[in-house]
C-alpha cells in the first residue's frame, strides 16, 4: 500500500503563525486559479502547538517555516514524507529529476512564495532547482524569473557521515519531495527571532 502523504502520524506539526497560515492559503488558491486542473496543494508540516523542536528537523521551531509538497500527475517512488523526484539512474549512474513533476505547476508554487514579501528563503532540492531555472528560461520573462530564483536555495543529496554515495538511498534526499518555505518574523511581533 502506498503511504499517505503528508504522513497522517505526524499531524501534531500543524501550527503556525496566522500569517504563515494565511499566506500558505492565498498561494494555494492563486496556483489553483491559474491551474484549475492541478492537485490541490499538499502541506505538510509547520511547527508544533508549543513551538520548540520537532522529529526530523532543525528548523519548524517557531511557526515560521512550512513544507509545501510538489505538485506531480504521475505516481513517483515515495519516501518518508512524499514522493521523491531526485533520483539516481542506476543504468547510467546520472542523478534526475523523476518524470512526473510538474514544472509549469511547481514554478507557479514557487512564484506565488517567492513573490511575497514575508517569504525570506524557500529551500528546494538542488535538482528540481535547476530543472525549475532550465524551464523558467524558456517560459517566464526575466524580471519574473530572476525574483523567483533568488529566493530559491538549493539543497543538493549528501551521504550521512560513514557512507558511500554509492550507496546512498535516492529517498534520504533533503527536499526532493517538498519546498521548505520560511517566512520572515512578522512586524507585529517584536520578540520574534527567525530560524538561523
Amino acid at each position: 500500500m502506498a503511504r499517505q502523504y503528508p504522513d497522517p502520524s505526524r499531524t501534531n506539526n500543524v501550527f503556525g503563525h496566522p500569517d504563515v497560515v494565511a499566506a500558505v492559503k492565498d498561494v494555494a488558491r492563486s496556483v489553483r486559479t491559474r491551474f484549475p486542473f492541478a492537485p490541490k496543494v499538499p502541506v505538510g508540516e509547520l511547527s508544533n502547538r508549543t513551538g520548540g523542536q520537532i522529529p526530523g528537523h532543525f528548523s519548524h521551531q517557531n511557526g515560521l517555516d512550512v513544507d509545501i509538497f510538489y505538485l506531480h500527475q504521475l505516481p513517483a517512488p515515495v519516501c518518508l514524507h512524499g514522493p521523491s523526484f531526485e533520483r539516481k539512474d542506476p543504468a547510467t549512474g546520472r542523478w534526475s529529476v523523476a518524470p512526473g513533476f510538474q514544472l509549469n505547476w511547481n514554478w507557479a508554487l514557487a512564484e506565488a512564495f517567492a513573490a511575497r514579501r514575508d517569504v525570506k528563503v524557500i529551500f528546494v532540492g538542488g535538482l528540481v532547482k535547476r530543472a525549475l531555472a532550465d524551464w523558467a528560461r524558456q517560459n517566464v520573462p526575466k524580471k519574473r524569473r530572476l525574483r523567483t530564483l533568488s529566493k530559491l536555495h538549493a539543497v543538493f543529496c549528501r551521504a550521512p557521515k560513514g557512507v558511500d554515495m554509492q550507496t546512498y538511498r535516492n529517498n534520504r534526499c533533503p527536499h526532493d519531495d517538498h519546498f521548505h518555505v520560511r517566512f520572515r518574523c512578522p512586524k507585529d511581533s517584536p520578540r520574534c527571532r527567525g530560524p538561523r
